[in-house]
């Protein structure tokens, strides 16, 4: 069972509320409690108790998991789909977060499962190599394996290789933005859009001085301000020194822009973007200047944030209601595009 009702589902879906962050329009889709902004959700905090046990996806899938090395590079995922005799598919390529150092794919996400039956989509869910074992570009260049493999075996796979999206949350988030460019820069036109979920998307330790945070952006209740500390000022401050000290060889390597995709010389020509952050969400300006980048070079994108939560992807899908809203802002996305 969900631990919300189908009536806070439909509040998020018809929110209509919108601010302007970097100068694109942000959709803010606002707690079903009706908190204020700089409180956090209700469901969130029961979640912290109570941790990650609800299900609510009870239909059988069909789950396959493919390993094989190409390379010296390892390739490795979940492949879910429901069964049947249908081909040519859409395909959702999803890459785990976790600060590359930590998840793992899986074939038991509700989420997941629920965007292969609704979606009508086989979802793919990408295993890629963690720091600090493996450091950075491993991630990157298993990941892009991965998703060439499944491009090219698109027949064999039951998936129509011109509706192929590339997502991802927090590190996933990266990886999926550095997918997209790494395709466009090889002309490869197997994306079709992307889906960047609370995205950590600048690693640079002294910043970046065209990204600022303003003085209004986060706001935190007065007697919330003890638990919630305001994030640094990707200006001038770093992102987040031990996440970064793990995953990449040497901190130089944080000016790569498979590292800090916001870096990237050009975004012409990039797939269609959704993204998502959440007002608690530290990285937040991250996904918000990002879209700007984009909109700017002529991307079509849409940004979602929702107020009151953490920076939690898809996870408590059936615990927190805005998890399960944004998997079906991801069905619209595999379903009908931007």
């Amino acid at each position: 069972m969900r631990a919300y009702t189908k009536e806070d589902l439909a509040r998020l879906a018809n929110d209509a509320s919108s601010v302007v962050s970097y100068g694109v329009p942000v959709n803010v889709k606002r707690s079903p409690a009706g908190l204020a902004e700089g409180y956090l959700d209700p469901w969130v905090l029961e979640s912290l108790k109570t941790g990650l046990e609800k299900r609510v996806f009870r239909k059988s899938l069909k789950a396959t998991w493919t390993s094989f090395e190409k390379n010296n590079i390892k390739v490795r995922y979940w492949k879910i789909e429901v069964p049947d005799h249908q081909t040519k598919k859409p395909a959702y390529v999803n890459i785990h977060g976790g600060g590359w150092s930590a998840g793992h794919a899986t074939k038991d996400s509700d989420a997941l499962r629920t965007l292969a039956e609704q979606a009508g989509a086989v979802v793919f869910d990408l295993e890629y190599s963690l720091s600090p074992q493996a450091r950075f570009p491993a991630a990157v260049e298993e990941c892009y394996a991965a998703l060439k493999h499944i491009y090219t075996n698109s027949e064999n796979l039951g998936i129509d290789a011109t509706r192929i999206t590339v997502g991802g949350g927090s590190a996933g988030g990266n990886l999926a933005a550095v997918m997209a460019l790494l395709a466009r820069d090889e002309k490869i036109p197997m994306i079709a859009s992307q889906v960047l979920l609370v995205p950590v998307l600048l690693l640079q330790q002294n910043g970046y001085p065209e990204f600022f945070i303003d003085d209004v952006c986060f706001k935190i209740a007065s007697e919330k301000e003890t638990c919630f500390h305001r994030p640094p000022n990707p200006a001038n401050e770093p992102t987040d020194s031990e996440m970064i000290a793990n995953y990449l060889e040497n901190l130089s390597q944080a000016d790569d822009f498979r590292a800090s995709p916001i870096l990237a010389r050009d975004f012409r020509g990039l797939p269609p973007a959704l993204i998502i952050t959440a007002e608690f969400d530290r990285m937040r300006p991250h996904g918000e200047f990002y879209a700007s980048q984009l909109a700017s070079a002529g991307v079509p994108v849409r940004v979602v944030r929702y107020q009151g939560l953490l920076p939690d992807s898809i996870a408590k899908f059936g615990i927190v209601p805005q998890a399960e809203d944004k998997t079906c802002e991801i069905i619209k996305l595999i379903r009908n595009g931007l």
